[in-house]
Order: structure tokens, then C-alpha cells, then sequence
């Protein structure tokens, strides 16, 4: 299903409104058994450290999108970021996801850090649910995990600071002053990634299939901590 979804992503780079639907089908059909990420191998963490710590699976960086897993211990978040110009499909593998989103509508007057957002709300994403976001649909969220939880994400197209398109952070400072029309409206910042943002980025030593015509590959076989590399890198560090 991996494979399908590749197929239908193609070589594009935008996603329209018509094609929602048929991205978001075949994001529910990729499996948390094709991907190799089982639940049973995080519960069995025993170094504390390492139970605090998100780890980044990447599947594939291609020009025109990315793909990627990342598996969420119990109360760890993913802090406000944004994702320009972009179309991205989130699907929990397993686990109980919190999302809390937000739009920009209006920029601040004298201060070209501070802007006016509506709050989409928060809602709760469980087990096998698909969720998406658009350039001008809840394009600001954060994450967090209730307790163990693995999440797929597919972006169309993938952060790229060197062509307007990287990942910036951003905290709520306080209700707006409802002059924009919106009731639920707040003011935010943007902002350096969090100090504390830290996470594990895993380098599988599974033996891989490869598609060669597509470029893409996946695992065959579920991953435990003997067949990853780990190291430690700042979310913000790199292009996820």
C-alpha cells in the first residue's frame, strides 16, 4: 500500500481539493506492519532518557515530498509549527493523538513578529484515523501524544528552507482583541525552536526493498533497537 501511495502522489508537488480524497484513502491503507514499526518495541524502553525522546523514522525525501514516522513517548509534544505552502496527511499507526491548530489571519501591526490567529480547536486523532492539513487549513498545529504513539506523516511538498518553505515555531501569547471578526482569535509569535525540543533520529540497519523506478523503499520486517542507529538531533535542526 506503501507503494500505491507513492503512485498516486507521482510527481506532484500541490495538492488540489479534488485530490484530497484520494491521497487520504491511500494513507489509510499503509499499514503499521509495512512500515515495520511495531508498538511492543517502545514499551520495552528502560533508560528514562530514552522514553522522553521522539524518534524520526524517515521513509523517503523526494523533491516533491516527504515521508516519515514519528513515534511519540507518553506526555511528549511536538511544539506550534507551521508548514508553508504546504498539503500534509497525518496517520496514527497506533496511540491516541492531541492536535491543537491554528491559522494566521492577520499580522500585527508594528511588530512583525507577533501575529492574529484563529483557533481551529483541538481534537483527539486514535488508531488507523487520517487527518490533513492545507496551506490554509490549520497549517499551524502541535502534537501530543496521551501515550505511546506512532504517527505517519506524508508532506506534499517538503519543507525546504532554501525555496520559502521552512518549519517555523511559534507560542501563543493570549486572547486577540476581537477586532477581526473571528471570535476565536489569540495572538501569537513566532519563535526559535524550543531548547528542549530534542528527538532521536533512527537509522534502520533492516534490510530494504527497493523500487528503483520510483526511488522509494521500505521495510520488510519490523525494526527493534539492535537494527536502528540512534542520534540526537534538534527537530529544528533539520528538514523533517
Amino acid at each position: 500500500m506503501l507503494k500505491r501511495l507513492v503512485e498516486v502522489v507521482g510527481s506532484k508537488s500541490r495538492i488540489s481539493a479534488n485530490e484530497v480524497s484520494q491521497i487520504l484513502t491511500a494513507v489509510g491503507e499503509v499499514t503499521r506492519e509495512e512500515l515495520g514499526v511495531q508498538e511492543s518495541q517502545y514499551h520495552g524502553r528502560l533508560d528514562l532518557e530514552m522514553r522522553k525522546l521522539i524518534t524520526f523514522l524517515n521513509i523517503s525525501e523526494q523533491e516533491n515530498y516527504s515521508l516519515g514516522i514519528f513515534v511519540m513517548p507518553p506526555n511528549t509534544t511536538i511544539p506550534l509549527h507551521d508548514h508553508p505552502g504546504m498539503t500534509v496527511f497525518t496517520k496514527v499507526l497506533w496511540g491516541e493523538l492531541e492536535v491543537e491548530a491554528y491559522d494566521i489571519v492577520a499580522k500585527c501591526q508594528g511588530d512583525n513578529d507577533e501575529y492574529v490567529a484563529l483557533k481551529r480547536g483541538t481534537s483527539v486523532t486514535r488508531d488507523n484515523e487520517v487527518r490533513y492539513l492545507t496551506k490554509d487549513n490549520s497549517n499551524i498545529h502541535q502534537f501530543h501524544a496521551k501515550r505511546w504513539t506512532a504517527v505517519f506523516d506524508l508532506a506534499v511538498p517538503p519543507y525546504d528552507p532554501w525555496n520559502g518553505r521552512p518549519c517555523n515555531y511559534f507560542r501563543v501569547l493570549g486572547d486577540a482583541a476581537n477586532g477581526t471578526g473571528e471570535t476565536d482569535t489569540v495572538i501569537m509569535e513566532t519563535r526559535d525552536c524550543p531548547h528542549e525540543y530534542e528527538q532521536l533520529e533512527a537509522i534502520t540497519k533492516v534490510p530494504r526493498w527497493t523500487d528503483s523506478s520510483s526511488g522509494w523503499a521500505s521495510a520488510t520486517t519490523a525494526h527493534t533497537n539492535e537494527d536502528m542507529n540512534y542520534a540526537k538531533v534538534r527537530h529544528c535542526a533539520r528538514v523533517i
